[in-house]
């Protein structure tokens, strides 16, 4: 990283420190490691310059430089793809994550709605097995929408 880092930046990285802990974070580490391994340089152990890192890591993944290649493939599709799937293995939910207390809620619901009168164990596994999975997917879309949203040239969010 030769240029100097903009106030923004600057401002930014504080934020992500003070707010997430981000530049303790395994992903943090994961990218300092990797550019290192490939230019044969120290990254500084200040938060800032890790976490300025760690951004222009993603952002090289969400706008990839043009390397020859297949005309067909594109490389950002491929990385945003990539991307997503960490991303759903790390935040979506997973099917035993969704508490005890949620369907009880659930089971609440259709009682009042007067739905529930025949409801057996069967049935309700069955509308478990239902619900979460449309939770799952979800999750995805709404994640899937916010990343091609953050990676398109629309977004007016910094790094």
């Amino acid at each position: 990283m030769s240029e100097r880092p903009s106030i923004e930046d600057m401002q930014g990285a504080k934020f992500l420190k003070e707010k997430y802990d981000l530049h303790n974070s395994p992903e943090v580490e994961s990218a300092v490691s990797r550019a290192e391994a490939r230019t044969g340089e120290k990254i500084a152990k200040n938060p800032d310059a890790r976490i300025r890192n760690y951004l222009d890591r993603l952002s090289n993944i969400i706008n990839p430089s043009e390397i020859e290649g297949s005309p067909d493939f594109d490389r950002q599709e491929r990385n945003l793809s990539m991307l997503k799937n960490a991303m759903y293995d790390k935040f979506v939910i997973k099917p035993d994550e969704i508490p005890e207390s949620y369907w009880e809620n659930q089971k609440r619901i259709i009682r009042e709605r007067g739905q529930g009168a025949d409801l057996d164990q069967v049935d309700f596994e069955e509308l478990k097995r239902q619900n979460t999975e449309a939770i799952i997917a979800d999750q995805r879309s709404s994640m899937d929408t916010w990343v091609d949203y953050l990676a398109s040239k629309d977004a007016t969010y910094p790094d």
